[in-house]
């Protein structure tokens, strides 16, 4: 996961302004933000950035972020975690990113919880603080940061070297982002209800919510669903849907079902095998749409 998670939070906050493109427009920019205006500072950093109306240079995208988060800009001192923490064409500086996002969060940023959260846990150069980082990511899901609500949801149902495995604790976070129609979170909580029944409708929970993840083209929640409903069963038991949404995951890289084709491949029965392949071709048009629409 590593900071995977820190560029996703943080993509869409650093695209988040419309960035000068216009020369009037950029001479404005640089005329406020050496005025020493925030606002225009963390902008002009972004344009730096992003190369938009200037060279692309992460050196003056790390200054004029500094200058605008030491001039008590919130997003600014976010921003400048994410590069510290990131180190694109600038030394990485964990260190110091930590001391922003720690400002940011404390400033009620539950986008900087959640990134100083992940950076405490799984940082390649500091000590990590396993409680501090859970504390953290526990008020960004307070705060109901999406991101934050599905880490700690697979964090909570799979534990990790710090933290037991709690599914009671899981279930509510990943409830709150996969009712909102967050596939990852679906298929976590599929996992959940599969893996920890407490009520014999549970594998019906766990099917719906495999098939809510597998729409959306998650290739996990396609091989989960592929499983349950009997895909991998022998002969003639075998549940030909099942053995398709095998096929459509094993042809999106999911490495489970390749490996679970692999096994079974010869003692796939003929019909079985052309009726999943069907079935497989009609999923595929069923998804591009899906995805063409979005």
């Amino acid at each position: 996961m590593k900071y995977a998670s820190l560029s996703l939070a943080y993509i869409t906050l650093l695209l988040a302004a419309t960035l000068p493109s216009r020369g009037d427009e950029l001479a404005g920019l640089q005329s406020k933000a050496s005025a020493g205006d925030a606002s225009a500072q963390l902008e002009l950093s972004r344009a730096y950035y992003y190369g938009r109306g200037l060279d692309k240079d992460p050196e003056q995208a790390l200054q004029w972020a500094k200058k605008s988060a030491e001039n008590g800009h919130v997003e600014a001192m976010e921003g400048l975690a994410f590069l510290l923490a990131k180190g694109e064409g600038i030394e990485r500086n964990e260190e110091t990113a930590v001391k922003w996002y720690r400002q940011a969060a404390e400033k009620g940023s539950s986008k900087a919880m959640f990134s100083l959260g992940i950076l405490l846990r799984q940082s390649e150069e500091l000590q990590p603080s396993p409680d501090e980082s859970l504390r953290w990511l526990e008020k960004a899901a307070e705060k109901g940061d999406p991101k934050a609500q599905t880490f700690l949801g697979k964090l909570y149902l799979l534990g990790d070297q710090y933290v037991m495995p709690d599914p009671a604790k899981s279930k509510p976070h990943l409830q709150a982002t996969a009712d909102k129609g967050d596939a990852d979170a679906q298929n976590a909580l599929g996992v959940l209800y599969r893996d920890h029944p407490s009520d014999p409708a549970d594998d019906k929970e766990a099917e719906k919510w495999f098939r809510a993840a597998a729409r959306q083209n998650n290739a996990k929640a396609q091989s989960n669903l592929g499983n349950l409903i009997g895909g991998t069963l022998a002969g003639e038991d075998m549940n030909a849907e099942g053995l398709a949404w095998l096929l459509v995951a094993e042809e999106n890289g999911e490495h489970t079902a390749e490996k679970m084709i692999s096994l079974m491949e010869e003692n796939i029965p003929p019909r079985k095998m052309q009726q999943a392949k069907q079935i497989a071709n009609k999923l595929k048009q069923e998804l591009k749409a899906v995805g063409d629409k979005k």
